[in-house]
């Protein structure tokens, strides 16, 4: 064999086996930059849904507040009104009170002052 056929079938050897070399080390470092993006983008959902849910949770609990005070309202006033169609002391409200009832800024104590049985 001539000495240039040797030197190019080495150099077709070498240069097939760096790119098997670098391929199969490429692939695994490939492979771990893409672990590492899914672990970035799993966190990132995480804090979006644990922010999600405390927002959530903090609304529940304002709702909670709000709906606790219309029971404590609607109790009051069924307590301290004459609910019966025929009773002569009813009173009645108009939107414009109720939502001022609800609010709280008409205090209970004033709506028991007012009716008396």
């Amino acid at each position: 064999m001539s000495t240039e056929l040797i030197i190019s079938l080495l150099g077709a050897l070498t240069t097939i086996t760096s790119g098997v070399m670098g391929w199969m080390f490429g692939k695994k470092r490939q492979n771990a930059e893409i672990a590492s993006l899914q672990l970035d983008y799993i966190r990132k959902l995480d804090d979006y849904y644990v922010e999600k849910i405390e927002s959530l949770m903090e609304q529940d609990r304002i709702r909670e507040a709000e709906l606790t005070r219309i029971k404590y309202v609607l109790k009051s006033l069924v307590n301290t009104l004459c609910i019966k169609k025929d009773c002569n002391i009813r009173i009645g409200f108009n939107p414009m009170e109720i939502d001022q009832i609800l609010q709280g800024t008409i205090p209970i104590k004033d709506l028991e002052n007012e009716v008396t049985h």
